[in-house]
């Protein structure tokens, strides 16, 4: 009897606990597991909603550029805002932009994104003798009308610009001259052709440098010569692919070679000077030709014939 009753408890027990349990699950922690994936999902979107918004301009700080000479630099906005919608515009701090200087938005396959400086600052730009001209521009991203509120609110407080140096420095080269002459020596009463071929960087093309022609001034008193700036004539003058061409043509009709001797040096100097704002001259060349003497034919003296 004691033995039954003792059965009888412990499937009373099994029951209560299989009621209580419900039916049977595979996995006991799959609620806990999703409610734990959901709840960390709304934490990581909550972290996300409170990171600012990423707004930049990438474009270097200063700009160098070069009197004559053409330079560009990139300047590219950043504005990752869901909803907005914006350009990019370039203004001076003080006054207005640098005459000539560019700033446009890139087309469609161009190497860079974004938009472009571009200028050559002309000749003159900075005085001679100043020291390098500098500008200073702004770039502002501004947010177009039809960006979103949401957009507008985010960026409200953030600042939408890069200030920019912009420098200038004068040019320094001289101009350069090179001689060529058709001939090394002459006989006497000819005419030699002279072309001198100027470059200037500083000067347009229609600011021909101005040539030069001087006696040169002897060091050595032993150094024969014959001056010949008298006996020079400028006969033409060009340009082309942004070069100078001066032609020249000495004259030796009025060359003198002494009587003992079979030849004279003639010689004259050459230079240009600039007529850009620079003023610069290029360094001097020395021109030399060998003039010889001028040999009459023996006439014979019963006919007058020559021989």
């Amino acid at each position: 009897m004691k033995a039954m009753t003792s059965k009888i408890a412990l499937i009373g027990i099994a029951a209560i606990a299989m009621t209580g349990c419900g039916p049977l699950k595979e996995d006991p922690t799959a609620d806990y597991a999703v409610e734990k994936k959901a709840t960390e999902n709304e934490r990581a979107q909550s972290r996300k909603q409170k990171l600012p918004p990423e707004v930049r301009i990438e474009a270097k700080e200063a700009m160098d550029f070069k009197e004559g000479a053409s330079e560009s630099y990139p300047v590219t906005p950043y504005v990752i805002v869901p909803g907005a919608k914006y350009s990019l515009v370039l203004e001076a701090t003080s006054g207005a932009l640098p005459e000539g200087l560019e700033f446009q938005e890139n087309k469609p396959g161009h190497a860079e994104k974004g938009y472009t400086i571009s200028w050559t600052p002309k000749v003159g730009t900075v005085a001679l003798g100043a020291p390098n001209k500098k500008f200073y521009v702004v770039a502002k991203i501004v947010l177009a009308e039809d960006s979103s509120a949401d957009a507008k609110k985010a960026l409200a407080n953030i600042l939408l610009e890069k200030k920019i140096r912009i420098e200038v420095e004068k040019i320094s080269e001289r101009p350069t001259i090179r001689v060529t002459k058709a001939s090394d020596e002459v006989v006497q009463g000819e005419s030699v052709a002279i072309t001198v071929e100027a470059e200037d960087q500083a000067a347009r093309e229609d600011q021909a440098p101005k040539i030069e022609i001087v006696n040169p001034r002897s060091k050595n008193a032993d150094d024969k010569y014959v001056p010949a700036k008298s006996f020079v004539e400028v006969t033409k003058e060009t340009a082309k692919d942004g070069k100078f061409y001066y032609e020249l043509l000495l004259n030796t009709n009025q060359v003198v070679v002494p009587a003992k001797s079979e030849s004279v040096d003639v010689r004259f100097v050459t230079y240009v000077k600039s007529k850009s704002p620079s003023g610069f001259e290029s360094a001097a060349k020395e021109v030399s030709i060998k003039v010889l003497k001028k040999v009459n034919p023996a006439v014979d003296a019963g006919t007058g014939a020559k021989p």
